[in-house]
């Protein structure tokens, strides 16, 4: 696309997306014709736009928790975070200035924060997720990890349904969601917030049972997907994925809709919360903590839960 507006553009994707011409692993070691299939429709509509694939980035396992060999080019003693570790350590490293990802619990976010890059977890559902290998389809959402703010809304224009450019009228009020949501976070992360003279709003109150409910849910669609290839693979996949499955297969399928049901409660939750208060835009911490040393972990996904859980969209910078 000589004429596109990505033309030229160098992008990395993560590997859970097909892209016709290069094998789709989703960090596993299963046999790559079983994770085939037609190419992503947000690497397509970044090819027509003019966009070049450098390559496939590392994910944790079928995008779960266990890592690859991807380490924090910031530091490599230390995690890049997951589950798109590979995306976010290639923009920090310099390899491209955009790369897809993806979050279900808090794959964009984590990372990107981790490894000192932007990152944009849209709406659920504005980003097609046609060719990607599921993780679970009430959460998986397509995002951006990049070297800055432009390149995420020059992409975002073209991947983005219904996309518009909002006028901005002055300066934003901040909101800090307050309460047992924000005490996940360390003393480091919630001094930072201290300074920002922002509105303090109660939200998350419950966010032990939010916490539990999307793992849950999480891990029984997780379990409906892998059904097709767990039973004829299981000693092919690493322990905490093939744990993580056995749980979904636990957990009844009553249980799974009233939890899936209760995700647009809790965006009416936040949506009021804000309105009552005055606030445009919440401030928390993207993660509880610095990155984690060693590679055993990508670190706790615990900031970016509720957001993920209540469909809406995040920003890291």
């Amino acid at each position: 696309a000589p004429n596109g507006p990505l033309r030229g553009l160098v992008v990395g994707v993560k590997d859970i997306f097909h892209v016709d011409g290069l094998p789709t692993t989703a960090g596993s070691t299963l046999p790559v014709e079983e994770l085939a299939g037609p190419e992503a429709a947000a690497v397509s509509l970044l090819r027509s736009a003019g966009a070049v694939v450098l390559g496939k980035t590392v994910s944790t396992e079928f995008a779960l928790v266990e890592p690859g060999p991807t380490r924090n080019p910031r530091n490599l003693a230390h995690t890049p975070g997951g589950s798109s570790s590979g995306s976010a350590a290639a923009v920090a490293a310099g390899h491209c200035p955009l790369a897809l990802g993806s979050q279900t619990i808090g794959s964009v976010i984590r990372p990107a924060a981790f490894c000192g890059v932007v990152g944009y977890k849209p709406s659920y559902g504005r980003i097609s997720t046609a060719g990607v290998v599921p993780l679970a389809e009430s959460f998986d959402t397509v995002g951006l990890l990049a070297s800055n703010v432009s390149w995420v809304e020059r992409a975002a224009v073209v991947l983005c349904a219904w996309w518009r450019r909002g006028a901005v009228n002055g300066s934003p009020v901040l909101g800090i969601p307050d309460g047992p949501y924000l005490e996940q976070a360390s003393e480091e992360a919630l001094r930072v917030l201290d300074g920002l003279g922002a509105t303090r709003v109660a939200l998350f109150e419950d966010i032990e049972m939010l916490n539990a409910a999307h793992r849950r849910l999480l891990s029984f669609e997780m379990a409906r997907h892998h059904a097709r290839w767990f039973p004829r693979f299981a000693d092919r996949y690493r322990p905490r994925t093939a744990g993580a499955i056995r749980d979904g297969l636990a957990v009844a399928a009553d249980e799974a809709a009233q939890i899936r049901a209760g995700r647009a409660n809790v965006r009416a939750r936040v949506h009021e919360a804000m309105d009552a208060s005055g606030v445009d835009v919440g401030v928390c911490p993207a993660a509880s903590g610095p990155a984690p040393q060693g590679q055993e972990s990508t670190g706790d996904p615990s900031m970016q839960l509720p957001w993920t859980h209540a469909g809406l969209p995040v920003v890291t910078l």
